[in-house]
């Protein structure tokens, strides 16, 4: 009679011998138990991995919520010095047309002292016109430095990719990232098994 096990492995003895009469719960053979052995150790180790993993659940779920709440705030706050970059660019905008008023009207101011002077010898001293030239340079000087300084906010508010203040989408994508942490954390509680996380009840099954 050809006798099959239910499992494989190496036979590593043979009780039953032939022509002799078996009863029943007589051992035939013997199979290797030493690769099952190590299944099981192993198995049982995974499992009190995912039992402590089940157990900190909960706290990386509050863990992933404060890194949303933290990614917000910078998001708000990214947000918020973008619009202090616009103001900023507004601000040095008005600065350079303020600018070239004052250095029209000491270009004004100086022709028409000349001209003054030019019909009536006198009429304005060369102190005079040497102050209204300090005045011109004083103002053109300030034009430059206003021009510099509303191309530099220029460039700091110029500093987005498609359209959206670098700042703003690094913080957006942070959020993003975050939040996907989070729903994890969320399926991951929520996955259970008649109350039992489930990738604990698939190794507590596969011990068994």
């Amino acid at each position: 009679v050809e006798i099959v096990p239910n499992v494989s492995g190496e036979v590593i003895e043979v009780s039953a011998e032939g022509s002799k009469q078996l009863n029943q719960g007589d051992v035939l053979f013997r199979i290797d138990p030493v690769p099952y052995q190590a299944e099981v150790n192993r198995l049982k180790a995974a499992l009190v991995e995912a039992e402590k993993a089940a157990e900190m659940l909960p706290a990386d779920l509050a863990s992933a919520e404060a890194t949303v709440a933290q990614s917000e705030s910078l998001l708000v706050e990214a947000k918020q010095k973008e619009q202090s970059l616009r103001l900023d660019l507004e601000s040095t905008a008005a600065g350079v047309e303020k600018a070239k008023a004052d250095r029209s009207l000491a270009a004004a101011n100086l022709q028409r002292d000349e001209q003054a002077a030019a019909r009536s010898p006198g009429a304005v001293t060369e102190q005079e016109l040497d102050v209204r030239r300090a005045e011109l340079k004083t103002a053109e000087a300030a034009l430059t430095v206003a021009q510099s300084n509303q191309q530099q906010a220029q460039l700091r508010f110029d500093s987005q990719v498609n359209g959206v203040n670098t700042a703003v989408a690094k913080a957006e994508e942070d959020r993003q990232i975050a939040l996907a942490a989070k729903q994890k954390a969320d399926l991951a509680l929520a996955s259970v098994i008649n109350g039992e996380n489930t990738a604990v009840s698939q190794l507590r099954s596969q011990l068994a």
